[in-house]
C-alpha cells in the first residue's frame, strides 16, 4: 500500500515538473496571435522580447493603432497590412527621422501622400499595392523602387535621385517612358531599371533631350502584340544618343504572343541605323536573343558605333526578371536557330573580338551545359561576304 502511495506521489511530481517546463512560446502560433490580441497594443509589442517566436507574433495584432508614433524610427515596412490612406499619412508625419520605407500589397492604399517633409528620407519601395493611383511626397529619395500601374509620382526634389528600379504592369511603351515619363525629369540618374509590357511601336519624338549622369541601363522589354507585330528593337538604337556617357548596357527581351522565324538572307537586307559612336559603353549583354531580324539589327548598331566596347554577351535564354509564365518548349526551339544567326551575321563583323555568344542546348540532358562561345572559335564556319 505504501509503495503504491509513494509511487503515484512520484508521478505526481513528476508530471508537475513536466507542466513547469511549457512556456507562452511552446503555444502553437495561432493561439498566441488570439491571446496577443486581446492585450493592449502595447503589452502586445513588450512580449516580442520573451523569444524568438515571439518576436513577431504581435504583427497579427487585429487592432494596431500608431498614433503614439515612432520617433527614433528610421526604417518601416508595411507588407499586406489593411490600413487607409490617413493612417499611412499620419504614421508617416510622425516619424521624422524615417530613412527608409516600404509599402507592399496593401490592398486599401489608394493614395500614399506625405506633405510633413521628411529630411532624412533615402529609400523608397512600392510594391503591388493594387488600388494605388497616386504618389506624393515631401521628401528628396535617392533610391526608388515601384512596381505597379503606372501612377504620378511627385516629390519634393528630385535632385538627388540616382537609383530606379519600375516594373510597369500595364502597357506602355519603355522606350517612350524614358523619354517623355517619369525618368526624363531626373538630372542625376545614374542607374535605371525598367520592366514595361509593350504592345505596340511608340514614335519618340526628337529633341536634345539627354541623361548626362547615366551609366548603368537595364532594359526588360515583354512584346505584347497580338497576332500582328508592330513594335521594333531597332528602336531602341536610340539610347546611344540620350545616354552618351552610358557605361553598361542590359537589354532582356521577350515576344509574348508574335513568334516570327529566325533571320535569313531571304527576309531583306538588314537596315543600318543612323550612325552615332558611343564613346563610353563598354559592356552590353541581350538576352532572350531568338534572332529576329531586328534583334540582330540592333545588336550590330551597337557593336559598330560602341567605339570603347570590351564586351557583348548574347545569349538566348530568358532573364526577365518579374515572374512570368513562359512555355519552356517555346524557348528551347528558338536555341539552335538563334545561335546559328548570332555567329553567322553579328560575329562576322566583330573585328575586335569582344561578341561571346552563349549555346544553350535545345533539349536538356544529364552531361548538358550552357557555355559561353567565343566567336574567333566559329571563324572559320562562317560564310563569306558583306552584310
Amino acid at each position: 500500500m505504501m509503495r503504491n502511495s509513494e509511487q503515484c506521489l512520484h508521478e505526481t511530481v513528476a508530471k508537475r515538473r513536466n507542466l513547469q517546463k511549457i512556456s507562452l512560446s511552446d503555444l502553437p502560433m495561432d493561439i498566441l496571435s488570439t491571446i496577443l490580441s486581446l492585450l493592449p497594443i502595447n503589452d502586445a509589442i513588450r512580449t516580442s522580447v520573451l523569444s524568438r517566436k515571439l518576436k513577431y507574433v504581435w504583427c497579427s495584432h487585429t487592432n494596431l493603432t500608431f498614433n503614439k508614433g515612432f520617433p527614433n524610427l528610421k526604417s518601416l515596412s508595411l507588407v499586406d497590412v489593411s490600413i487607409t490612406d490617413e493612417d499611412v499619412e499620419c504614421m508617416l508625419s510622425k516619424c521624422n527621422l524615417l530613412e527608409f520605407f516600404e509599402i507592399t500589397y496593401c490592398r486599401m492604399v489608394t493614395s500614399l501622400r506625405m506633405l510633413h517633409p521628411l529630411n532624412r528620407f533615402k529609400h523608397l519601395v512600392v510594391h503591388v499595392c493594387p488600388k494605388l493611383q497616386e504618389i506624393e511626397m515631401n521628401c528628396s529619395p535617392t533610391t526608388l523602387k515601384y512596381a505597379g500601374n503606372m501612377v504620378p509620382l511627385i516629390f519634393a526634389s528630385t535632385s538627388r535621385l540616382k537609383n530606379i528600379d519600375v516594373v510597369i504592369l500595364t502597357d506602355q511603351s519603355a522606350l517612350s517612358y524614358i523619354v517623355t515619363g517619369f525618368p526624363s525629369t531626373l538630372p542625376s540618374l545614374e542607374t535605371l531599371t525598367l520592366l514595361c509590357y509593350e504592345p505596340e511601336r511608340t514614335i519618340v519624338p526628337e529633341g536634345h533631350f539627354k541623361f548626362s549622369y547615366l551609366r548603368n541601363l537595364r532594359l526588360e522589354l515583354v512584346m505584347c502584340d497580338d497576332g500582328i507585330r508592330t513594335t521594333d528593337f531597332l528602336d531602341y538604337a536610340y539610347l546611344l544618343k540620350i545616354a552618351p556617357f552610358l557605361e553598361t548596357l542590359e537589354l532582356h527581351m521577350w515576344m509574348e504572343m508574335y513568334w516570327p522565324q529566325p533571320y535569313c538572307k531571304e527576309d531583306g537586307e538588314l537596315r543600318i541605323g543612323l550612325p552615332h559612336k558611343h564613346a563610353h559603353l563598354k559592356c552590353v549583354r541581350i538576352s532572350g536573343f531568338f534572332g529576329y531580324k531586328d534583334q540582330v539589327e540592333l545588336a550590330l548598331h551597337i557593336l559598330r558605333n560602341s567605339i570603347a566596347l570590351e564586351k557583348m554577351e548574347i545569349t538566348p535564354e530568358l532573364e526577365i526578371s518579374y515572374d512570368l509564365a513562359v512555355a519552356d518548349g517555346y524557348e528551347r526551339s528558338h536555341y539552335v536557330d538563334s545561335h546559328r544567326v548570332a555567329t553567322e551575321f553579328i560575329c562576322k563583323v566583330d573585328h575586335r573580338n569582344v561578341v561571346n555568344v552563349v549555346r544553350v542546348p535545345s533539349s536538356s540532358g544529364p552531361d548538358e551545359t550552357a557555355m559561353e562561345v567565343d566567336c574567333r572559335a566559329y571563324a572559320e564556319y562562317i560564310p563569306s561576304g558583306q552584310i
